[in-house]
């Protein structure tokens, strides 16, 4: 869980970066607009992998429901 949590982590920070510039009015350049796909897509792969282990796995007593809602969370609140 902890893994999956540092790589939403470290994807968000870096989809904030071009955020930011979308939001300053500013247009990505080719390169930028095709890593920034490239960035949604490691996104969903993160979250399909994180559902996928938590549904394929038997989880620790009172882990699942939180397992599941933070990837819930994460999964809506992201992308």
């Amino acid at each position: 869980m902890k893994r999956y949590l540092d790589t939403s982590e470290d994807l968000c920070n870096i989809s904030d970066q071009f955020e930011e510039i979308m939001d300053s009015n500013q247009k990505l350049s080719r390169a930028e607009a095709e890593k920034f796909e490239q960035l949604k897509d490691l996104v969903k792969e993160n979250d399909y992998n994180f559902s996928t282990y938590i549904s394929h796995n038997t989880l620790p007593e009172g882990y699942k429901k939180d397992s599941e809602r933070i990837s819930h969370y994460i999964r809506f609140f992201y992308v």
